[in-house]
């Protein structure tokens, strides 16, 4: 079933409507389609710069919210929730927040809600018929398993000899051994003031 993604770009468009779509078309695989018919009436260009990460996928894989320890739910949980969230608020328990992971990748690569919002010409931002603010999505990514942040910050740690030292010395981090007689003495210039 491919998905075709269109912009809108007519003046008669309405303010709150968004101008980018989606949709479904069954057709005969000959025949290209460039353009389609808005709600608003007027005609949609196809959009080919929002299609290019739905194309990208060679397979998709559905994502469900009880599925085993090790699968793409299951790492989705922490950051989206184990399940989808209803308009109105409340939990379809039935359904995980995406269906599959090509819905997951658009919105990975900026089809969200997510950035600043989209400002009309009068500096007010643009709304949604049911109140809520219209926003560019902001692409995200996400850190591979072994994306730890590197320990540069960390200097070397200075060997301290103790009780049972003898007076050969000790090993410092380097190698080094140093005597008891050439150890850097600590010296408090707070008690030397007193």
């Amino acid at each position: 079933m491919p998905t075709y993604c269109f912009h809108c770009a007519s003046a008669d468009h309405p303010d709150g409507e968004p101008r980018d779509f989606e949709v479904a078309i069954h057709h005969v695989p000959t025949k290209v389609i460039q353009q389609y018919k808005c709600r608003c009436g007027g005609l949609a260009k196809r959009d080919l710069a929002k299609e290019i990460p739905t194309i990208g996928q060679v397979g998709l894989t559905p994502i469900r919210p009880s599925d085993s320890k090790h699968s793409i739910g299951n790492e989705l949980q922490c950051a989206f929730g184990k399940f989808k969230v209803n308009p109105d608020g409340s939990q379809d328990t039935n359904h995980a927040p995406f269906r599959d992971t090509g819905e997951l990748a658009r919105y990975m690569d900026g089809g969200n809600d997510i950035g600043e919002p989209v400002i009309k010409d009068n500096g007010q931002p643009l709304r949604r018929p049911d109140g809520s603010i219209v926003r560019r999505g902001a692409k995200l990514f996400k850190y591979g398993p072994n994306a730890t942040p590197s320990r540069d910050g960390i200097g070397r740690r200075f060997t301290v000899p103790d009780a049972w030292t003898d007076v050969r010395g000790v090993k410092d981090a380097s190698g080094v051994v140093k005597t008891m007689q050439n150890l850097p003495v600590y010296r408090n210039p707070e008690r030397r003031a007193k």
